[in-house]
Order: structure tokens, then sequence, then C-alpha cells
């Protein structure tokens, strides 16, 4: 009976203590110009499960501690942040600092030569005046191009990244 019992209480508290995750697909979509520190802005994010849309609306990544990349209170060195509108996470996702950050792969486009092809990262935050947690992670490739730029609102001219196979995955824990 002791033993039907101490089942009975594990099955119904394990869903508290469950980890739910939300996953996001994004991609191709155009990325901006190089730049240090990397940075992408205005992704829209699609909800794997429910086919929603998201936005990813800046993601910042630095390797230089000199660069203004940090949320409030983030653990140094900073390694940059991300925003998120309209996920799981609510409609504004807040800064979220990154955890880590970790580029591969290396382009052979010309005048591009020696730039990442491949993004990894992670963040973390807790939901305001909750004792959930968030982690995340994101992923993607990168492709490069020399693209010029003329004239007024032309844009200057240098390497313009598309961002390609792109998934970014929320887990909560209450």
């Amino acid at each position: 009976m002791k033993k039907i019992l101490l089942l009975s209480l594990l099955a119904i508290s394990l869903p508290l203590f469950a980890q739910t995750t939300t996953s996001y697909t994004f991609g191709p979509a155009a990325g901006g110009i190089s730049s240090t520190p990397f940075r992408t802005f205005n992704i829209v994010l699609t909800d794997t499960a429910s086919e929603t849309s998201a936005m990813l609306q800046d993601l910042t990544v630095t390797t230089s501690p000199y660069y203004g990349t940090s949320c409030y209170q983030q653990t140094l060195p900073p390694l940059g942040y991300i925003y998120l509108d309209n996920t799981v996470l609510g409609a504004n996702s807040g800064c979220m600092p990154l955890t880590s950050t970790a580029f591969s792969g290396s382009s052979t486009a010309i005048r591009c030569l020696g730039l990442p092809t491949h993004f990894e990262g992670a963040f973390t935050a807790s939901l305001g005046g909750s004792s959930s947690s968030i982690t995340g992670s994101i992923s993607f490739d990168l492709a490069w191009a020399y693209k010029t730029g003329s004239g007024r609102g032309g844009g200057g001219s240098g390497c313009q990244k598309t961002l390609s196979a792109g998934t970014l995955e929320i887990f909560t824990n209450p």
C-alpha cells in the first residue's frame, strides 16, 4: 500500500518538475553587414509545434569586453545578449545574457575569406517575480558575399551575411 501511495504521489508531482522545450526555426534571412561586435536584427522565427511567428529582435555577440554588449548585472566578461519578441516568454523577453558563444568554419567567399560559417550560443534568464528559470540555445549557418554600396541610403560596401538553418530552443523549468 505504501508503494502504491508513493508511486501515485510521484506521478502527480512529476509535471511540476518537468522541463518544457519550445523550438523555433528560421532562415534563410538577411543578417546585415559584417561588424564587430557581431550583430543581427529582426529575424522571423517559426514555432515548430504551432507554426506561429515570433521575432529574434536583436542578437549581439562579442569577443571583447570593450564593447557595450551586456545586460544589466551580467557576469563579466560579457559575451553578448539576445532579445526575443512574441515567444513562449511573452511579448518582450527583455535582455537575456549569452552564457556561451562559439563561431566555427571559415568562409571562402572572395573578399570575405575567413569569416565564420556557423554560430552556436546559449542564454539564460529568469521570469520576473517567479522562481522559474529559463535557458536556451541558438545555432545557425552563415553565408557571406561581398556587396558594393553606392549613393545615399545605398549602404556601404562590405561582406553581407545571410543566416540559414537556424534553430532556437527555449527551456523553461518551473
